[in-house]
């Protein structure tokens, strides 16, 4: 049998990386091309309150403000 040495370290070969922009933009175009846009019915009316009145108000430090 032969002697088979182990002299010198293999080195990883580097990764190819020319094709990465086809692939994402292959998969943004199945990505756009699969997902569909549901159409939604509402369930719930809702109707804005109608103003009668414009009055300016005095103390600002009691109007509250709703997030």
């Amino acid at each position: 049998m032969g002697k088979f040495s182990r002299s010198g370290g293999r080195e990883m070969p580097e990764l190819n990386t020319s094709s990465l922009p086809d692939l994402v933009f292959a998969f943004l175009f199945f990505i756009m091309m699969v997902t569909t846009m549901r159409e939604v019915t509402l369930k719930v009316q809702f109707r804005a309150p109608q103003a009668t009145e414009l009055q300016k108000l005095e103390k600002k430090s009691l109007v509250t403000f709703i997030y």
